[in-house]
């Protein structure tokens, strides 16, 4: 099973259903430590614990050791990194992800843009209007040939389908009041 095409210029089962909840799959090169280093410092941590413990003779002792270090990891041992406080105090403390109840464009695009004064966002060939309040913020485009959606501080601000007769794609208008 392959958990990534992205060097074969396509995207798998497992990275298309990932965007249809929502998930940006992220991939990384192995031994590379800007992006491996974190998982590989918590595997440098978990087998220098183990091997302080006494030899598991069977499957069920070193998982009862397992179920022990993730104990004691988690909510007894402060982190340097985070403040000096336990993972569970840190993740207790952050609110809950909220689904925003689309799925993301597949296989996406991404761009990162300033929005500029007249409250537009690029993307690719397309344009998008944010709205002029939000001048000057950076927004980040996750897009296809058909949909988009635009996050300002990993917040959607706006999601929708590029209409492809227009380059710019403005905000909907509400119709006209009659007297």
């Amino acid at each position: 099973m392959n958990f990534s095409g992205k060097l074969r210029g396509f995207e798998v089962h497992f990275e298309i259903e990932l965007r249809k909840i929502g998930v940006v799959p992220k991939t990384s090169r192995p031994r590379h430590p800007q992006t491996c280093g974190k998982v590989e410092r918590f595997q440098q941590t978990l087998k220098k614990w183990l091997r302080g413990q006494p030899l598991a003779e069977n499957i069920a002792e070193l998982q009862a050791q397992l179920d022990a270090f993730v104990d004691y990891y988690n909510y007894q041992r402060p982190h340097r990194g985070i403040g000096r406080i336990t993972p569970a105090e840190r993740w207790s403390a952050t609110p809950p992800a909220i689904n925003l109840g689309i799925a993301l464009p597949t296989p996406a695009q991404r761009t990162i843009s300033v929005v500029a004064a007249n409250g537009v966002a690029a993307a690719g060939r397309y344009l998008i209007g944010i709205g002029a309040a939000r001048a000057g913020h950076q927004a980040e485009t996750h897009y296809d040939d058909t949909h988009y959606a635009v996050f300002i501080n990993h917040h959607l601000v706006r999601a929708g389908t590029f209409d492809p007769t227009r380059r710019y794609q403005g905000k909907t208008r509400r119709p006209p009041r009659h007297a």
